[in-house]
Formats: C-alpha cells, structure tokens, sequence
C-alpha cells in the first residue's frame, strides 16, 4: 500500500488482510458514535471485544505485591454505569493522559474481576481538544472499524484519513447518466462519506 508506511501497511495486512488502497477503503465501518455520546456499559457481555466511548471517573495506581511494577487501575462511565479498566506497568504510556473527567475511546475485551466488568491492559484513545485539528474537534461521527487485537479502531481510522487526503480517486464503475437517473453519489464522494461522514 504505497500511500501508507511499511509499519501500517503491513499492520493492516497481517491483522486484517487489507493489501491495497482498496481493500482498505473498502474495509467499512461498522457503526458510528456521536463523540458527545458516550456508549451504554449496561450492554456489555463478558468475551465480547469492545470499542466503548466514556469518561474516566477515578484513577489509582499501586505497586503489585506478587510481581514488579504497577497496577494502575481506571474507572470510566457513560454515567449510570462504570466499567474498570487495569493497566499493567502501563503508567509510562499514558502518561499525564489518564486523568478524572477525560474522554475517549478504550477498546478491550471484557472480562471479570472481583465481580466487576474489566478490560485488561485495553487500547486506549483520548480526545484532546487542544491538539487535534479544528477538523477532527468539529467531526461529531466516530467510525468504529472492525478491528483487530493488535489494531484498534482508531489506527485503522488514522491510516484511512492518511489515504483519503491523499487519494485522486478512481474510475467510477457507473456510467454518469445512470447515476444523475438515479440520483447517486459518485465513488469518491461516496467513499469518503462512509469513511469522514459529517452527519447521520
């Protein structure tokens, strides 16, 4: 896939057998969330790999007493319900990131601990209003690919805007007649707005 790097180019192909610009743009998304939503935790089912939207509510690290290293373990909402996330030896990554009342997304699969829903070790992705581009803060429609263990959806995110701002587009296999008749957006359109759509 020339329009990516190596690294993401062959991400996309080992994880999800994505080898050209089309098979990824044709890789759809499979929902959409509003980024001021944030997803119901009451419908999670244990096993189940999950993309969630939610707000961290509490923050503890501690050191843990049967291995080295640390145990940082984040609670987050959609504001009835919590679901917890533990992070092992993890602190360095997100650093000053994981803090009460900031949004995003955290993708895992839910598991159960101590009677409570838990993502271990979950991929995590949060909005930062102050360095995202005015484009990104103003685009209320998150797609959510399906995605991969080592490949949340977000990365996969990434490489489509990556390709799409520079993609010339390509011939479109309906004659322009046709698709004037039938009041069609072409494929270009077409595919972008499935992939960076502005509204429902």
């Amino acid at each position: 896939m020339p329009l990516l790097g190596k690294r993401s180019a062959d991400a996309l192909s080992a994880s999800l057998g994505l080898d050209t610009v089309g098979d990824l743009l044709r890789h759809y998304p499979r929902r959409y969330m509003e980024r001021g939503d944030l997803t119901s935790i009451a419908g999670l089912e244990i096993g189940e790999h999950v993309t969630v939207m939610a707000e961290i509510r509490r923050v503890n690290s501690v050191r843990m007493k049967t291995r080295r290293g640390t145990r940082t373990e984040v609670e987050i909402t959609d504001g009835q319900r919590v679901l917890t996330l533990a992070l092992f030896n993890q602190q360095g990554k997100y650093k000053d990131k994981l803090v009460v009342g900031a949004r995003g997304l955290f993708a895992g699969k839910v598991g159960m601990f101590n009677r409570k829903l838990q993502l271990a070790n979950p991929d995590i992705e949060l909005f930062d209003d102050e360095t995202d581009s005015v484009d990104d803060v103003m685009r209320k429609m998150v797609p959510v690919y399906p995605a991969a263990q080592k490949l949340p959806t977000w990365q996969i995110a990434n490489c489509v805007k990556q390709v799409l701002t520079m993609w010339d587009g390509a011939d479109d296999p309906l004659p322009t007649a046709l698709r004037k008749q039938l009041d069609l957006l072409g494929l270009e359109p077409a595919l972008r707005a499935i992939h960076m759509p502005d509204g429902w």
